[in-house]
């Protein structure tokens, strides 16, 4: 199984802090452009594999 580039789940040095940055940057990009913007979390058992 090949994990992708943009992917920091189980891979050293990258968690969920990195994808919060990269929301956060591109939707202060949106706003400061004033473009219209529509950002959708599926937040449904996140951890439902997790034993």
């Amino acid at each position: 199984m090949q994990v992708l580039e943009n992917q920091a789940g189980f891979r050293p040095g990258r968690g969920c802090i990195d994808h919060i940055f990269t929301i956060r940057q591109i939707l202060e990009h949106r706003f400061a452009s004033r473009r219209p913007t529509v950002f959708f979390c599926d937040l449904k058992a996140p951890f439902d594999s997790v034993d």
